[in-house]
Order: C-alpha cells, then sequence, then structure tokens
C-alpha cells in the first residue's frame, strides 16, 4: 500500500472517530436539558413533555429531544401526534396567560410545524379535528388529514368551542366578557353546534351547552333546568334536572337536593345516599362524608356498599384491590384492600401509592423516595428516587441526586 494511500485512510478514520464523538457530545448535551430540567411532566405518547429554564420540550426513550422556545405545550395527542404549542405571556404554572398574550402553533414528532405558530386559539386536535381562531380573530376549522380550513356559515357567531366532539363543535351568538369567553348571563345569548366543515346543524337555542359528547349525549341548560341531547339535538333526558353529570357508564341526575343515577334515557335506575360523592369511571362511586375524617366508602351503581365507611381515601385498582388511606393526626398513610376480603394485602406504611386504576406499573413512596409496583403491587422497583413520573409502555422519568433520567420496566437508566 502507498504511503499516499495510508496516509488518506488515518486522516478518514481520525475524521471518522471526531465524528463519533461530536455526535455522542451532541446526544449528551441534548439529554443535559432534560436532565437539568425543573419540572417534568408524565411519559405519554412515547414522549415525556418538561420545562428547562421556562421552556417546554420533548424527549423520548432514545434521548432524541425536541425543543422550539415553547412557552407552554400539550402532550401528544395519541390519536393525531400532534402537540399544542404556544409562545407568548404566561401565569403561574406556566399557562398562556389569557386573551390575545400569545400565539398557537402544532408540531409533529419529529419537531416540524403542522401548523406555524401565528393563531390565536387552539385548544384541542381531537378527531383530527382543529377548531382555531387565526391572528386576525377569525374563526377557522381546520382538518388534519386533508390541511383544509372551513370557516363557520353563520356570521352571528360570537365564540367557538375549542373541541370537536362526535363530530360537533359548540358555537355561541351572544356577548364576551373581557377574556373572550361567554357572557353566560347574556339573554341574547344562545349555544348550538356545527358541524366540521362549519355548517350549523342544531339550531341556536340553548343558555348552555357541553362542548363534550359523552357516550353519544351533550349536557345542555334551557329554561332554567338540564337535559341531554343527541348529535340531532333531540332530547334524550328531557331538560327537568337541577345539575346533570354524564359519565361513561353513569349519569347522575340531582333534583330538589336528592341526587340519583339515571339511564340514557333519564329513568332513574337507584338514588345516592347523601353526601358528596365521586364517580370512579368504573361503575362504581366514592361516597364521601366531610365532617368526619375516615369516613369515605365505595358503593356500586346499585347502591351496594362495596367497601365500608373507614378510609380517609378510596381507589380501585382492579376488580379486588383497591388503594386507601387513613389519616392519624396530621399524616397520611396508604396500603392495599383487597375488598372481597376485607382484608389489607400491604399495611398502612406508605406515603402514598399511585392510585389509578388500571396500571401495569405504578409508582409508590415509602420513607421519602420512590419506586414501582406491578399490578398487583409487588415491589419490582425499589425506592431510591427523589421524584417519577407514572411509567406508560414500560418507561418513566425519575429524579436522582444529579438530576432526571429515563428507565425503564427494569428500572435500568437510559441516560
Amino acid at each position: 500500500m502507498s504511503k499516499t494511500r495510508f496516509a488518506f485512510r488515518k486522516i478518514g478514520f481520525i475524521l471518522l472517530c471526531l465524528l463519533l464523538l461530536v455526535s455522542q457530545a451532541c446526544a449528551e448535551s441534548g439529554t443535559d436539558v432534560f436532565r437539568t430540567a425543573d419540572r417534568v411532566y408524565d411519559y405519554q405518547n412515547g414522549w415525556v413533555l418538561f420545562i428547562n429554564d421556562h421552556s417546554f420540550g420533548f424527549v423520548n426513550p432514545l434521548g432524541e429531544i425536541l425543543t422550539g422556545g415553547w412557552d407552554n405545550a400539550s402532550n401528544f395527542n395519541p390519536e393525531t401526534g400532534v402537540a399544542i404549542v404556544y409562545k407568548g405571556k404566561v401565569g403561574r404554572f406556566h399557562s398562556p396567560e389569557g386573551n390575545g398574550a400569545g400565539f398557537y402553533g402544532l408540531i409533529n414528532t419529529r419537531g416540524e410545524e403542522v401548523l406555524p405558530v401565528e393563531y390565536r386559539s387552539i385548544s384541542s386536535t381531537d378527531e383530527g379535528i382543529v377548531p382555531l381562531v387565526t391572528a386576525d380573530g377569525d374563526f377557522c376549522i381546520y382538518h388534519l388529514d386533508t390541511g383544509e380550513f372551513f370557516r363557520p356559515e353563520d356570521p352571528a357567531i360570537t365564540y367557538m368551542g375549542g373541541r370537536c366532539s362526535n363530530g360537533l363543535i359548540a358555537v355561541y351568538t351572544g356577548g364576551l366578557n373581557e377574556n373572550g369567553s361567554p357572557v353566560n348571563a347574556d339573554p341574547d345569548g344562545k349555544w348550538g353546534y356545527i358541524d366540521k366543515e362549519g355548517k350549523t346543524v342544531i339550531p341556536f337555542r340553548f343558555d348552555l351547552a357541553s362542548q363534550v359528547f359523552v357516550d353519544g349525549l351533550a349536557m345542555v341548560k334551557t329554561e332554567g333546568h338540564y337535559g341531554a341531547i343527541d348529535s340531532s339535538g333531540n332530547f334524550a333526558i328531557p331538560p327537568t334536572w337541577d345539575k346533570l353529570n354524564l359519565n361513561e357508564g353513569a349519569i347522575i341526575g340531582t333534583k330538589d337536593d336528592a341526587s340519583y343515577i339515571l339511564d340514557k334515557t333519564g329513568t332513574i335506575r337507584n338514588t345516592l345516599p347523601a353526601g358528596d360523592y365521586q364517580y370512579d369511571g368504573n361503575g362504581f362511586f366514592i361516597v364521601f362524608n366531610l365532617t368526619e375524617p375516615n369516613s369515605t366508602s365505595l358503593i356500586d351503581a346499585d347502591g351496594n356498599e362495596i367497601i365500608p365507611a373507614e378510609w380517609g381515601t378510596i381507589a380501585r385498582a382492579n376488580d379486588h384491590l383497591a388503594v386507601v388511606s387513613k389519616k392519624d393526626g396530621k399524616k397520611s398513610k396508604s396500603g392495599v384492600l383487597d375488598y372481597r376480603k376485607g382484608e389489607l394485602v400491604l399495611p398502612l406504611i406508605y406515603d402514598t401509592i399511585e392510585p389509578m386504576s388500571g396500571q401495569a406499573v405504578r409508582y409508590f413512596c415509602q420513607l421519602g423516595y420512590y419506586g414501582f409496583m406491578d399490578e398487583e403491587f409487588n415491589t419490582i422497583i425499589s425506592p431510591s428516587f427523589l421524584e417519577v413520573t407514572s411509567m406508560s409502555d414500560g418507561f418513566a422519568a425519575v429524579r436522582t441526586e444529579d438530576g432526571w433520567h429515563m428507565i425503564d420496566r427494569t428500572g435500568t437508566i437510559l441516560f
């Protein structure tokens, strides 16, 4: 081999090594932005949302970083694969400060702008439909799949809801306050619904209207009472209720200070006991007695008591286990109850156990340190972290003494 060819190969090898070193340094400096984050949100849809020096960014388990000088951002929508980003003034908790304080746009998971950051309002990308307000104050409806824009046809509309649900968007025709929100006391202001191409399909005849359809129904108010309509505008539940709360699997109506479980026609299925309650989303109700400590109970939709009123908090984890807590003085300790047997399977020795139901892996805190348990509450990662996020798809963000890291289900630090 000639000396010249050898010299060129040597130079090429040196350049390759330098390139690898630069690439590694860039990767390390990218993840350093995450490691030194001021705040980290849950891992969702393949990315962790975080804030570093008042600027929002995203990181995935590969260590890829997306940043763009955003003052606020949402998680990526699992249905549409885009996230809402914002630049402008922010208030407490980094939330956008108000009407006209900044501009919104959309990005994809490659960090590319789907819509530039130049819109006054974007709050949802559900169903691939984006209700938005342009920089000039015009209402538009953007379709993610085709890239088309549509405008509401009725010029009387003064406010357009920020979410498409069941193919419909709630709209309003009355006065607005200084923040650009509807003045619902305006006698001339009425709510209706338009479709995703801006055509009015449910006339403006309601005093209030929900932006969200739940199991095909939306809550509306007319003549001082609440009812529920279907997507054609027909009343499924007549407007005879003082309050109406629509949930998947349970509708709660209140009348004359009594609360009832209703079916989708408004027929009463059962009476709820007196007191405050919360639907857990799975056919059960948590009942609170606010005047006595450790007196929270759990009932099913038929009114049967599943867990007696002897706990501070209750959160069902599956068909036989629940995370429970009990207050002793100023401190509260958590454990796990097998409510079929009425026995604690984990004693009340934990500072906290993640209460969300259906978690394959959940975090817990003991003596000030966080670890993770499996769905049957067996410890799989010992408590050794200062902070953690929920684990999803086998990944979570954790904070140690030297900052934030990403781990997998085995507790291995990825970066």
